[in-house]
């Protein structure tokens, strides 16, 4: 029963931990494209509009 309910809070810690950290790096890449670096800015435009897509 402990190793049941430690699973659950394991993969329910690690799902709230990508969620954060994918949430940041989203962020951190629009905040880069709103620099206007030419070669890096276009890159990054087209990922994070690809995962706005997929939201």
């Amino acid at each position: 029963m402990r190793n049941l309910i430690a699973g659950i809070f394991r993969g329910v810690g690690i799902g709230i931990g990508v969620t954060v950290i994918t949430a940041v790096l989203v962020i951190l890449l629009q905040k880069i494209v709103t620099l206007n670096i030419p070669v890096i800015g276009e890159y990054i435009a087209d990922i994070v509009e690809i995962v706005e897509k997929s939201r």
